[in-house]
């Protein structure tokens, strides 16, 4: 009898536990995978103020809202209302995603890389780098605006083109990055695109 328990015992850990507790630790890994994921879209730090993306949509802000008295209104204490989607912050600039694929853009203006009346189009993704912005598509291009020069933020955007040079219609970027002078994009294939300036290889 002792036997029958204990391969009962056995058959219970081997066939209904264990794999419950494998399952339990994998799905607490994809959640925090997508948190992570999530995170870089809902929260943004500045060189002195810092925000986050409320569940309605709105934002809220802390720390410096006038930045050397040069860009004032980059962190509103109020918050900003609407229908936001995803944040990004720079030094002392502000993009903020509309539901509606727009870009809203507000604080320190020197190189237009924020436009006072944002900008238009069917944008998923956004990314302020330290004086220039990117806006990634739904097609898969990319859209570029603020200083350029070092290439980092051309006025045609990134395209996919043809060995012919024609430019195509579905270009393949799945993610975008500004940094100081450069910029970056992920495209569907897991390869990375580099442009602007490359200092040190980056």
């Amino acid at each position: 009898r002792f036997d029958s328990l204990g391969e009962l015992a056995y058959d219970a850990l081997r066939l209904a536990f264990i794999p419950w507790q494998r399952e339990r630790r994998l799905r607490k890994e994809r959640e925090r995978g997508t948190a992570a994921r999530l995170s870089s879209r809902i929260l943004s730090a500045g060189a002195f103020h810092s925000l986050a993306l409320r569940s309605n949509g709105g934002i809220a802000f802390w720390g410096d809202n006038d930045w050397e008295s040069r860009s004032e209104d980059q962190a509103p204490p109020d918050g900003v209302d609407g229908d936001f989607t995803a944040v990004s912050s720079s030094w002392n600039y502000i993009l903020a995603l509309r539901s509606d694929g727009n870009v809203a853009c507000w604080g320190y203006n020197d190189q237009e890389q924020v436009p006072p009346d944002g900008v238009d189009g069917d944008f998923v993704a956004i990314s302020a780098g330290c004086l220039h912005s990117l806006a990634l598509r739904r097609n898969g291009s990319i859209a570029c605006w603020g200083r350029n020069w070092n290439g980092q933020a051309p006025r045609a955007g990134v395209l996919r083109r043809d060995r012919s040079g024609r430019i195509r219609r579905d270009c393949d970027f799945v993610a975008i990055a500004a940094g100081w002078r450069y910029s970056l994009a992920l495209r569907r294939d897991g390869s990375i695109a580099c442009w602007g300036a490359n200092v040190k290889g980056k």
